[in-house]
């Protein structure tokens, strides 16, 4: 499975639609997701043709967008796919809008409390991101005597569901945590504060991976992304969890607390400046996927 079998299979998709040709002119009706492998142009009559927090994904890596879409839509792009969310970057909790389909974010709600396995997600993205650079490596640069190392960190490790996945994959796991509830499950664990880790790295560690799942008040989120986005290397991936709660219960400081704002900050501060492109995956808690460019 891929990690957009992943997200599709999650959706469940009460209508789909694939773009057989290079025609943007698809305006029906609402969609969950379109899908494509055609170099389509995306203007704003296409993003219209989805339901709030649904995905056009294009296979064709040239597909273009219309610039001044980039500042109001998430665009992620992977080693084998680009993702468009139509989102005004606002959970739909807290800005119901008109819909022909009720947006994904509502249809698949609790129980359970995490409608998204996200230990899955983050190590299907982790083995894509390892086996396009074991490629570039192999074909570019003509390295074949030696595996391609593969460094991952987790802020935050209390009672972690992703780090005996990840063992699997990663060649070096760090863990961060204020507590002692690390050792033992990654080659190496740090048990002080993210500020002090950062602080203590001077960011000459770099890594393909990072998961921040650390304290989830907006400041310390925005911190942590700050410091993660310093330690990682170009084409890694910053992921983050519980940043799109599916109703306003969940955004207290014992759940969710207010990590879904890190999104308008990740589009300004970096997105803007082509720094990075990003998506939220709006399944409850919510997955923040960040590439840096």
């Amino acid at each position: 499975m891929t990690f957009i079998d992943f997200v599709i299979n999650v959706i469940k998709p009460v209508n789909a639609r694939t773009l057989l040709s290079k025609c943007s002119n698809v305006k029906t009706n609402q969609h969950d997701v379109i899908l494509t492998n055609n170099a389509i142009f995306v203007n704003e009559s296409v993003l219209e043709s989805l339901v709030y927090d649904g995905f056009l994904i294009s296979t064709d890596l040239s597909l273009s967008i219309e610039k001044s879409l980039l500042s109001e839509y998430e665009c992620l792009v992977l080693p084998d796919c680009v993702m468009i969310k139509r989102n005004t970057g606002v959970l739909y909790c807290l800005n119901k809008v008109e819909s022909d389909l009720v947006p994904v974010s509502q249809r698949i709600v609790p129980p359970p409390v995490e409608t998204l396995d996200h230990p899955t997600a983050i190590c299907l993205l982790a083995k894509e991101l390892k086996g396009e650079r074991e490629k570039f490596r192999y074909f570019e640069l003509g390295i074949k005597d030696e595996k391609e190392k593969f460094r991952y960190l987790e802020l935050g490790v209390r009672n972690s569901p992703v780090i005996d996945k990840m063992k699997l994959i990663a060649t070096e796991t760090h863990g961060v945590d204020i507590n002692d509830c690390g050792k033992g499950k990654f080659d190496t664990f740090h048990q002080m504060t993210t500020d002090k880790y950062f602080e203590d790295s001077l960011f000459d560690d770099k890594f393909d991976m990072i998961f921040v799942d650390a304290c989830h008040n907006i400041e310390n989120v925005i911190k942590d992304f700050n410091n993660a986005f310093c330690s990682i290397r170009s084409g890694g991936i910053i992921l983050l969890h519980d940043t799109y709660p599916h109703s306003e219960a969940y955004i207290n400081p014992r759940l969710c607390s207010t990590a879904y704002q890190v999104g308008p900050h990740i589009r300004d501060k970096y997105a803007k400046k082509n720094l990075v492109t990003y998506v939220t995956l709006p399944f409850q808690p919510g997955l923040t996927v960040v590439r840096k460019t």
